[in-house]
């Protein structure tokens, strides 16, 4: 009890000398290996001498029996000593050969040329260090599926490069849990909660244990470093899983700059591409052109679905005026063909009506974009970005109207006539859920306020063209007038007169008859004169044939 209390002692003056290392001992992840790296080797037979010293003083050891056990405590002392030593040299020769191990892949890394070289040698060095079968970098295209973008692969195993796969195949169901979890070691897949389907998909790539670590970019997971056994069952252990933290690490700091200049490139491409969109639409003669070019450039620079533009009514309604959707897909223009209630107003209809402005997928006039003319665009927001439906918490009925309009995310932004709001632009991924840009977002905004400007320029042209028709209707009637009333002039007597006073006005007026009617004294009266057009009966004809026709009285009426 005495020399267990010493040690206790020992061990406590030494954490009060140095309280950076009661610190370190202090944590459990960390603490054995600094009471390694601090540990003096002499410290055991110092503490047995410093023990014997006390002995002797006390008279302890004065008897044979005493000094034979003591002398069997040195010797455990020494052993303690060389074991403390041995356990220590091996601990810092296994750590030397992780680190050569990992300075090795960071120095084949480090000399890729391109990404594409930077993940091909990232994966082989991976799978030749650790010794499995397979090493694989996913990427996330929405938040639970991905495509292998590079693989090294032992053959006899089916290749996996190139496949789009479900995230759960490798433990975590979306990307937002790597966040939390920055390790998932699997020893056996088979313990997982899968379903025949997930556990079919995994079969089929004879995978038994991996280790998933995801690649964080800007706060996202950009993706996952994998690391696959399809042998048989492996224990993962910790020195493997703290050499492919480093490499991914290593791997992240390389993908970054990368990832940020092709973001940049993005953007500058997007905003050339988009003033080429809207210097085509300069050059369109009119708006309805005009709709159809911005739909058909937006897609094919978005790399969308469908595309379509929706005009409201002066009652809130409305109906989809033009569109460009990919091929496969149904188009709601057809469809608000086919159906015309679809453009009507469906306050009286009991169809399930849409909850919000942006849940637009149809032309259906939503009574409750009515009641509250124009939902929250009218008061002034700019877009509504949605990247999947089913986890936006819309009700049944509107996830009804989606799926049957096959959209899956979308943005939609308000397009304004002056200060009021004329309609909506909106793009639509319908093959899957879609993380939409804030690129993406601003440039359909960008061609949302063009639109608008090219509306205003059209309504414009078009009360223009409206006062020149005006004016050259009436300095066309002013002349009609003139020729009318020279040719009465020329005229010898009163039915000629009138025979050139209805031909002329009837021509004048594109109309099918023109008749002069005159009354007599008691109100009876005939007609004198009459021009009509082909295909009508001739009312003086009927008069001569029935003369009673003239002695009745009629009545006129506006």
């Amino acid at each position: 009890m005495q020399i267990k209390h010493l040690f206790k002692l020992e061990r406590e003056a030494e954490l009060e000398r140095s309280p950076e290392r009661a610190k370190t001992l202090g944590n459990g992840t960390t603490g054995s290996t600094a009471v390694e790296e601090n540990f003096d080797f002499n410290q055991p037979m110092a503490l047995v001498r410093a023990i014997k010293a006390d002995l002797q003083r006390s008279g302890f050891l004065n008897t044979p029996e005493a000094q034979v056990k003591f002398r069997q405590l040195e010797k455990l002392g020494q052993i303690l000593q060389i074991g403390f030593k041995d356990r220590t040299t091996a601990a810092a020769q296994s750590f030397k050969i992780e680190r050569e191990k990992l300075l090795a892949i960071v120095e084949q890394m480090r000399q890729a040329s391109d990404v594409d070289t930077l993940l091909k040698t990232t994966v082989t060095q991976v799978r030749q260090r650790l010794q499995v079968e397979r090493a694989i970098i996913y990427r996330f295209q929405d938040k639970d599926r991905g495509v292998v973008i590079a693989e090294s692969l032992v053959s006899g195993y089916t290749p996996s490069l190139g496949e789009t796969i479900a995230a759960l195949m490798f433990g975590a169901s979306e990307d937002s849990a790597y966040l939390q979890q920055q390790v998932l070691a699997i020893d056996d897949i088979y313990q997982l909660n899968l379903s025949p389907y997930q556990i079919q998909i995994i079969e089929r790539f004879q995978v038994t244990a991996s280790i998933s670590l995801p690649i964080v970019i800007a706060g996202e997971v950009w993706g996952l470093l994998v690391v696959q056994q399809c042998s048989g069952l492996r224990q993962w252990q910790e020195n493997e899983i703290n050499l492919l933290y480093q490499i991914v690490s290593e791997l992240t700091i390389n993908l970054q700059p990368v990832e940020f200049r092709a973001q940049l490139q993005s953007v500058a491409q997007q905003q050339k591409v988009l003033a080429r969109v809207i210097e085509k639409i300069q050059q369109s003669p009119d708006i309805g052109t005009i709709f159809r070019t911005a739909t058909q450039e937006l897609r094919t620079l978005l790399k969308a679905d469908r595309v379509a533009i929706y005009r409201f009514n002066s009652d809130w309604s409305g109906e989809f005026v033009a569109e460009s959707v990919a091929a496969g897909w149904d188009s709601v223009i057809q469809a608000q063909e086919r159906e015309q209630i679809l453009k009507a107003d469906l306050i009286s209809s009991d169809r399930c009506t849409l909850k919000n402005l942006a849940a637009y997928s149809t032309s259906d006039a939503d009574t409750y974009l009515q009641e509250t003319r124009g939902g929250g665009y009218a008061r002034g927001e700019r877009f509504k970005c949605v990247n999947d439906v089913y986890a936006a918490g819309f009700s049944p009925c509107y996830l009804e109207t989606l799926e049957k309009f096959q959209a899956r995310a979308y943005i939609i932004v308000p397009i304004f006539q002056d200060t009021k709001l004329w309609g909506l632009l909106g793009v639509y991924q319908n093959s899957g859920s879609r993380h939409w840009e804030d690129s993406e977002i601003n440039t359909m905004m960008q061609l949302s306020t063009f639109l608008a400007i090219a509306l205003q320029q059209a309504q414009i042209r078009d009360r223009l063209q409206l006062k020149i028709d005006r004016s050259a209707k009436f300095a066309e009637l002013e002349r009609a007038i003139v020729r009318i009333i020279n040719k009465i002039q020329q005229s010898l007597d009163i039915s000629s007169i009138f025979r050139t006073t209805t031909q002329e006005l009837r021509q004048l007026l594109k109309a099918d008859r023109v008749v002069l009617y005159r009354f007599n004294p008691d109100e009876s009266g005939e007609f004198v004169a009459e021009s009509v057009a082909p295909g009508w009966l001739a009312l003086l004809k009927e008069q001569e044939q029935d003369p009673s026709l003239k002695n009745s009285k009629f009545t006129l009426e506006c």
